[in-house]
């Protein structure tokens, strides 16, 4: 079936268990640099280079290039996209800082708090991390210096300016597609596709095809191959057996090399995400009832694991793995259903209030 006859049935896919799925891969594969000290020491790293927390990101960042892109072309008005994005966003990101400061500053220092909480660092690390388009704040002086990880607070957060950076260079082209009417779509599709281009072409001569984990021109390249799959989905057929095709050329790659490997896996694992995300059905649905809770996962989990992996020192990444899991599950249900679910509710309301402010109209 092409893959826009899936994308017509609505909110009925994967991609909420998929994230969700993705936000654990992540949390496992930190709870072995966070308990020992070296992300040297996660098992899958030494076998192909990669780790189920970098495979994790890169679907965050495939997932995120398909539905934001779908989310731009799809609305009547830039003002409505850029709402949704916010609220999703910044009410759980900016709380889940307010809340690890207080937090930090209470367990660090108990009598001092006021003069912790009000200091130049505090403030630096609050402001940066609430904005976050423009970098991460990832220490406190003084905090979680004891962690077999030392200093860093919340090492995920890396990935967050960088998705809003493709946002906004999205968003971007969207805008200036839009001065061209009726060419919009063939002019937002030929940018999609020369911004593809010209990044693989820089991480190529970059890097080759070895495997970088914190470089933006790898997930930049992600996210806009989904975005090609997303404007052209009219044309691509989504079927089980070129995904198991696909599967079987990544799992046979590995014996030509690491660099034929991930030159393979990022050709092809695109097509993989969005199988996986509209294909299987039946019971797995019955999780978008549930909440997606991915987020809270997201923004939580790296504190949670610094803080247990310091009072339960020392101890074995999968005991860090079982006890963190289950306090950051506990705060990102909590988040969900009090924080940002709340907030997306709060859509209509701020969409009816610009509503006479349509700078930019399809």
């Amino acid at each position: 079936m092409l893959l826009a006859r899936y994308a017509a049935h609505g909110r009925d896919n994967n991609f909420n268990l998929m994230r969700m799925v993705a936000a654990l891969m992540v949390l496992f594969s930190h709870s072995f640099a966070l308990a020992t000290g070296s992300g040297r020491n996660e098992p899958l790293r030494g076998l192909i280079g990669m780790t189920p927390g970098t495979i994790a990101v890169d679907i965050f960042f495939i997932t995120s290039g398909y539905l934001v892109t779908r989310s731009i072309v799809s609305r009547k008005n830039f003002i409505e996209f850029l709402i949704n994005r916010m609220l999703r966003i910044y009410p759980g990101l900016i709380v889940s800082i307010a809340a690890t400061t207080v937090v930090l500053g209470l367990f660090f220092q108990p009598n001092d708090f006021l003069n912790f909480i009000t200091s130049s660092p505090v403030k630096h690390f609050v402001e940066t991390n609430c904005v976050s388009l423009l970098g991460t704040e990832f220490s406190i002086p003084g905090v979680f210096e004891d962690a077999p990880y030392k200093g860093t607070i919340n090492g995920s957060l890396w990935t967050l300016p960088n998705e809003l950076r493709m946002y906004a260079s999205l968003a971007l082209i969207w805008i200036v597609s839009v001065i061209w009417q009726n060419k919009r779509l063939h002019l937002f599709t030929a940018s999609c596709l020369f911004v593809l281009i010209v990044v693989s072409a820089c991480y190529y001569l970059k890097f080759g095809f070895e495997f970088k984990e914190f470089d933006i021109l790898r997930l930049a390249i992600l996210f806009y191959s989904e975005s090609v799959f997303c404007v052209f989905s009219e044309k691509i057929d989504i079927n089980r057996v070129t995904a198991i095709i696909f599967l079987v050329l990544i799992a046979s790659s590995f014996f030509l090399g690491k660099h034929a490997f991930f030159a393979t896996y990022m050709l092809l694992i695109p097509y993989i995400v969005m199988y996986l995300a509209y294909v299987p059905a039946g019971i797995i649905r019955n999780y978008n009832a549930l909440g997606d809770y991915s987020y809270g996962v997201y923004i939580y989990a790296f504190p949670v694991q610094q803080a247990v992996s310091i009072i339960m020192k020392p101890i074995d990444p999968m005991v860090l793995f079982l006890y963190s899991g289950t306090v950051t599950l506990t705060l990102a249900v909590i988040s969900w259903k009090i924080v940002e679910h709340p907030a997306l509710q709060s859509k209509a309301k701020l969409e009816n209030y610009f509503k006479t402010w349509r700078p930019v109209q399809s």
